[in-house]
């Protein structure tokens, strides 16, 4: 995960932790996220705020969410200072699980030939921290020989 803010709930919780699951869910739950990131106090439970539902991982003790199609279960490997200010980091996970619904009908768009469609949460100039926007991203594997 690079540019993860170093201020946010996320990083913290990742270096508490030492662990993390990264989840994929329907585009229907985006206004539902966009308000628990205006409404995250240090007390909210977003997950529940957003309406979805914990539920146990298979080999970490971060609940997975019970709607995603997708769940990657995540241990800890290294955290990097992108901005070498304490902006931003990258967080590198080892992936000891995944739990995917093959059947979901996302999920040829999100990995299929065509590529791997994320949302990057307000991507943010890595030496500045500067930028506010929300942005969709597409990731495609080549290969070289």
């Amino acid at each position: 995960m690079p540019g993860l803010m170093q201020h946010t709930h996320m990083y913290k919780n990742i270096l508490r932790e030492k662990e993390f699951c990264i989840n994929f869910i329907n585009p229907d739950y985006y206004e539902a996220c966009q308000k628990t990131i205006k409404n995250n106090g240090e007390d909210a439970d977003e997950l529940l705020d957003a309406g979805f539902t914990p539920e146990n991982a298979a080999s970490i003790k971060t609940p997975r969410i019970k709607e995603a199609f997708i769940g990657f279960e995540c241990k800890l490997e290294s955290v990097s200072d992108l901005s070498g200010k304490r902006i931003s980091a990258m967080i590198i996970g080892r992936v000891v699980n995944a739990a995917i619904d093959e059947n979901h009908k996302y999920i040829n768009a999100v990995c299929g030939e065509k590529g791997f469609m994320f949302y990057i949460h307000a991507p943010k100039d890595l030496a500045t921290g500067e930028g506010e926007q929300g942005a969709i991203a597409q990731l495609r594997t080549m290969r070289f020989e």
